[in-house]
């Protein structure tokens, strides 16, 4: 069941639109959220939760296969949230309030990889988060435009290999510093 916003995007998304879709009336609706921004959010909290859920059941491979099966519901929902972290600052304030839990389990996984060699020990861990979460916002983007191919190997390989890398060897650049 896709979310409204997901077909519509959220500023075009009625009132009567969220109705339907939830079989609330407006009333029931704004009784449990103050805002369609506050409705927003909640959706886009429990995408979140699912694709960390994803990525603890079998890391990027996982996530990839589960954004391609639903992939218009959960790659609109991330794209959206981006741009408004991005560009409103309130709603990147009450965001904040609720976390993130798909950095959390890519931090998480990352770390515990780090911690058992199987992870790169040259660059720092938030690197290898950051360089995690920006091939996930070009998959994201290339899903929501139909651009990934049936089976985007190559893309799984070149994560899979950069991640682990090879023992001993350096980046070609100096990692950004952490904050």
């Amino acid at each position: 069941d896709e979310h409204s916003e997901d077909q519509h995007g959220f500023e075009r998304t009625t009132i009567r639109q969220l109705e339907s879709a939830t079989g609330l009336s407006g009333g029931a609706i704004f009784n449990y959220y103050p805002s369609k921004l506050d409705i927003f959010i909640a959706l886009a909290a429990q995408d979140a939760q699912r694709m960390a859920e994803f990525w603890r059941a079998g890391g990027m491979l996982r996530l990839v296969q589960e954004v391609k099966a639903h992939g218009a519901e959960m790659s609109a929902s991330y794209l959206e949230l981006g741009r408004r972290i991005w560009s409103d600052p309130n709603f990147r304030e009450k965001w904040q309030t609720r976390g993130e839990p798909l950095v959390d389990a890519i931090r998480e996984g990352l770390t515990a990889a780090a911690e058992h060699g199987s992870a790169r020990s040259d660059i720092p861990v938030e690197s290898l988060v950051d360089y995690t979460l920006v091939v996930l916002d070009g998959l994201m983007l290339h899903v929501r435009l139909g651009l990934v191919s049936a089976e985007p190997t190559t893309v799984l390989v070149l994560s899979d290999t950069t991640i682990p890398g090879q023992p001993g060897r350096r980046p070609r650049c100096t990692p950004r510093p952490t904050a």
